[in-house]
């Protein structure tokens, strides 16, 4: 009776152990499982990542070339519309329109008649307003001022002293190379105009000579020719300004 009885125990031990073992390997071969979906999940997952990774690398890469290359365009573009701003400008001072038109076509059909180029610049630079001026000019000669030669009659005025006229030139040379008192006509001359006041203009050049001047409410045209040897012809009008 008591053997018996010792071996149905020991039957209950062995079977209740080897339950337990039974639920340790299952519970390790879940647990084996989840470990090997967590790694290979976790793995996946940063594939994934570094996938993602290099596509946004690529995408900032390719921003920034595109912003490159919008900058280009757009300094291409200002370089365009400054050029197309230069050639509208350029067209609207060179080719005539309204009056000017008119006025270039009168001119070359004047051309295309035969009339020399010249001549039609000579009229068109005589051509003025009206102006109201002394009705002849005042003419007066006076000694140009040389190294060699000064003082007396070397000055003329013009409007009751209003402007004072004189001038200055190189002395001539005789046949033996040596200097004379009165200027050389084929040299520059300077002359000069004093206003009252003291204001002086100055005007240079071959004779003959033309100047004009502005001052207060009058315009004073000048022209200096060759006078007798070591003067100067000058006559002055008076016109009023404007």
């Amino acid at each position: 009776m008591s053997l018996g009885l010792q071996e149905h125990r020991a039957r209950r031990r062995r079977r209740f152990w080897w339950g337990v073992v039974k639920w340790i390997f299952t519970l390790a071969v879940f647990v084996a499982i989840g470990a090997y979906a967590y790694y290979a999940g976790s793995d996946l997952a940063r594939r994934e990542v570094d996938v993602q990774e290099a596509r946004v690398a690529e995408l900032e890469q390719s921003l920034a070339e595109l912003e490159e290359r919008k900058s280009l365009l757009e300094a291409k573009l200002r370089v365009v519309f400054k050029q197309a701003g230069e050639w509208k400008s350029k067209y609207e001072r060179e080719i005539p329109s309204g009056e000017m038109q008119k006025f270039m076509e009168q001119v070359e059909a004047k051309l295309n008649q035969g009339l020399s180029s010249k001549r039609l610049a000579f009229v068109i630079d005589s051509a003025s307003d009206p102006r109201d001026c002394e009705e002849l000019p005042t003419s007066k000669r006076f000694i140009v001022r040389t190294p060699l030669q000064s003082g007396a009659n070397d000055s003329v005025s013009f409007d009751n002293n209003k402007i004072t006229v004189t001038a200055e030139g190189e002395s001539a040379l005789n046949d033996e190379g040596a200097r004379e008192a009165w200027f050389d006509i084929n040299k520059t001359l300077k002359v000069s105009f004093v206003e009252i006041g003291g204001k002086v203009r100055h005007a240079e050049g071959m004779l003959p000579l033309h100047h004009s001047l502005i001052a207060g409410t009058s315009e004073y045209r000048f022209t200096m020719t060759p006078g007798a040897r070591g003067f100067v012809n000058v006559s002055g009008q008076r016109c009023a300004y404007p």
